[in-house]
Formats: structure tokens, sequence, C-alpha cells
């Protein structure tokens, strides 16, 4: 198969069964497009590494799609469960994923495995520091410490 076409046909064809049978997996919620996404970069990403003629190009580009869709349904676990301070999450997922990839690509599993270890005991930790805190209360803990709360607005809200 033409590995060109191969994410075209991939992610439509999964996309779509995933979406079919989504309602029949009660213990498990994926998103169709994130779940297709994935398992298309994932087939490329074990080929590639297996010496098939991959343009290592466009499983990075798919694999920088993973890890923002990871941010987005980080955000919906943070706002669900009031966790503060999200846009420092969001900066350690993006800019830890995007060297998480490149390490892969350049083969240094050291850093790969150094920056994933990283990244989760990051989030770990914030995450467990600002549980139960909603953005109102950052807000009104910026303003009782006598700081603006748009720059915290604008961090929060950026997308």
């Amino acid at each position: 198969m033409n590995m060109e076409i191969f994410p075209l046909i991939s992610i439509v064809f999964l996309y779509f069964f995933i979406a079919l049978i989504k309602p029949y997996i009660k213990s498990f919620n994926p998103c169709a497009i994130c779940a297709a996404v994935s398992f298309t970069w994932l087939v490329m990403l074990v080929l590639w590494l297996t010496g098939s003629q991959i343009e290592a190009q466009g499983i990075a580009i798919l694999m920088g799609m993973s890890i923002t869709g990871i941010m987005y349904k980080s955000e919906k676990f943070y706002k669900e469960n009031k966790i503060k301070n999200f846009w420092l999450v969001r900066l350690i997922i993006i800019i830890g994923g995007f060297y998480l990839v490149k390490g892969v690509f350049e083969a240094k599993w050291n850093l790969v495995l150094f920056i994933a270890v990283i990244a989760s005991l990051s989030v770990s930790i914030l995450s467990f520091f600002f549980q139960n805190t909603t953005h109102d209360d950052v807000l009104k803990e910026q303003k009782t410490l006598g700081r603006k709360s748009s720059l915290i607005k604008k961090l929060e809200n950026c997308c």
C-alpha cells in the first residue's frame, strides 16, 4: 500500500468504526478521531522502526495531533475535578510532547524516558497541589494578594 494515502484511509475508516462501536463500550469512552489518529501513527511508527519506507514527518505530525488531543482531554478532566492552573499543565504537555516526539525520531531513548518521567511527575505533582480549587478561587486569591488577575485569566483561557 502507498504510505502516502494510508493515513487518509486508516483515519477515515477507524473514525467511523470507533464512532459506531462507541455506544457499546461502557467502561472506556474514547474520542473517535483521537483513537483513529493514534492508532494510525502507532502502526506507521512500528513500520518505520522496522525499516519500512515511511516519511517520519507524517508520523510526527500525527503524533503532534495526539499530543494536542491529550491536552484537550486533560483540560476536561481538570475542569471536572476543579483543579486550578491548567495553563501550566498545558505547557508541560505541549513542550514535553514536542521533545518526546523529537527524541523518538532521533532515537534518543534516554531523553524520551527522561522527558516522559519528568513531564508525568510534574503534571502529577501540580495536579495534587492544585486539586479542588476552582478558577474563581485562584482569582480571589490573586486579588487578596493584591495581584491583577488578567494574566491568570489569559493563561487559563488561552484557547
